[in-house]
């Protein structure tokens, strides 16, 4: 129970400090001189602030995927909307050198989710190689992760809650065409 506290503790002051500096400009003596522990305390817990990160996305969003990981349309607006309602925190990671690390996470994550999804949906269709529907997987991953991340830092929009709805819902019905396309145009070559 006290290492949860303790990592809620460093990751919330991680947070309120990437709102002030550059996260790359953070350093692991900064996050444990404002939490008051020391830099053993935290190595304990994450092995640098990529871990750090992990661990925030995991605690926070990832769990709210899970929930929906039957439904990838869902998956996207849950989250487009995780994203948006922590935009100022996550524009910041994604301008920094260490957010690649979080892109290609949570790239790899809907990977998996829409290969695992299209492996279910072709498995019966035999002019499909595994390769084709993990190349279509990665495909709609790097777009759909893209497109959200574009939305985070783009200053200019401020999505209230239905449009971030709309639009998300908007990337996964596309995403859905192309795998219906992909579907069809499979078929048509039996």
């Amino acid at each position: 129970m006290k290492a949860d506290v303790t990592k809620k503790l460093i990751a919330d002051t991680f947070i309120d400090l990437v709102s002030k500096k550059s996260l790359d400009k953070i350093s692991v003596h900064d996050i444990s001189e404002k939490c008051d522990i020391n830099r053993k305390t935290f190595y304990y817990h994450f092995e640098d602030k990529i871990y750090l990160l992990y661990w925030i996305f995991d605690t926070y969003c990832k769990p709210l995927m899970l929930k929906t990981s039957n439904n990838n349309y869902y998956i996207s607006t849950v989250f487009a909307n995780y994203l948006i309602e922590n935009k100022k925190f996550y524009a910041e990671v994604f301008k920094s050198q260490t957010g690649e690390y979080l892109i290609n996470y949570i790239t790899e994550l809907c990977y998996k989710s829409l290969k695992s999804e299209l492996f279910t949906r072709l498995k019966q269709s035999p002019n499909v190689s595994e390769y084709e529907l993990s190349i279509l997987a990665r495909l709609i991953a790097h777009g759909d992760v893209r497109i959200m991340i574009d939305l985070v830092l783009d200053h200019e929009i401020y999505l209230s809650r239905p449009e971030t709805e709309k639009l998300s819902n908007f990337v996964a019905d596309f995403a859905t065409n192309i795998v219906d396309f992909f579907c069809s145009s499979l078929q048509e070559k039996q």
